[in-house]
């Protein structure tokens, strides 16, 4: 189960945007779907991206099925360009704790 951890700093928008793609994430990655770190804010950046999407043994549709994930998201909540997705393997400690130093686990 993937760790779910709140930032009552952020707004209720942003939270819901990132736990609803945290879902839809886990339901077309399944156990491969490490975490979903996201930012406190949809206009944080880490390298032009605000949530961190981790996941073992990346394959080449994964960056498709994200980016299905975010525009479901999106269209559902009425958003436009907020989610900005980064992929990472478990191995990418640099890049993870990067956003774990700003950022909230889900």
């Amino acid at each position: 189960m993937l760790p779910v951890v709140v930032n009552l700093q952020a707004e209720r928008l942003w939270q819901q945007a990132v736990s609803l793609l945290a879902e839809r994430l886990k339901a077309s990655l399944g156990s491969r779907l490490r975490a979903v770190i996201a930012l406190p804010s949809s206009g944080e950046r880490v390298l032009d991206s605000n949530v961190l999407v981790v996941i073992e043994s990346k394959q080449s549709r994964d960056l498709d099925l994200v980016l299905e994930a975010v525009l479901e998201v999106e269209e559902e909540l009425s958003l436009e360009g907020e989610i900005s997705p980064m992929l990472a393997s478990p191995s990418e400690r640099d890049l993870i704790e990067a956003f774990e130093e700003r950022g909230v686990v889900y």
